[in-house]
């Protein structure tokens, strides 16, 4: 049972820095909308947030 608690708490540990780094990303995004489309068929308000999400940039506007 302790070693259970042991590689949960590990893990925790390890994925805790990459889920704020995300949330960090998008505070530092502007919320005026200027959406763009991008190569997987989503349209996000802005370039900071299609970027923030890992996409790749196809079009300004909507998809």
């Amino acid at each position: 049972m302790k070693f259970i608690w042991l590689i949960t708490v590990i893990v925790a540990v390890f994925f805790w820095p990459l889920a704020t780094a995300e949330k960090d990303c998008y505070k530092n995004c502007s919320l005026v909308l200027k959406p763009v489309c991008a190569t997987n068929g989503n349209t996000y308000s802005s370039l900071c947030f299609l970027k923030c999400d890992g996409a790749t940039f196809a079009h300004n506007g909507n998809c």
